[in-house]
């Protein structure tokens, strides 16, 4: 989330809006991070049954929540959804 909007914020000549305030390189670079750090977890934490395409849904996820989150929620939304995203995963883990 903050490094989607100091990424994005560095970048402002050439960063389309996407969405409100939200720019195509700061949900680019939300999706990359979250995705990266989620490929990390599932990397440490083996036995959990994550997979490649789950952290690529986590990072999709993020985005989407950034996006249509306002007002400051998404710093709560986002937590909740990808902690909630991980329980499904984990609890379905062929999926």
């Amino acid at each position: 989330d903050g490094f989607a909007g100091l990424v994005g914020g560095l970048i402002a000549n050439h960063n389309p809006r996407i969405y409100k305030e939200k720019t195509l390189i700061g949900a680019v670079s939300n999706f990359v991070l979250s995705t990266a750090s989620a490929t990390v977890f599932m990397l440490i934490f083996k036995d959990m049954g994550l997979t490649p395409i789950h952290c690529l849904v986590i990072g999709a996820l993020a985005v989407g929540v950034e996006l249509i989150c306002g007002f400051g929620l998404d710093n709560i939304a986002l937590p909740l959804s990808i902690c909630a995203l991980l329980i499904w995963c984990m609890a379905w883990p062929w999926i």
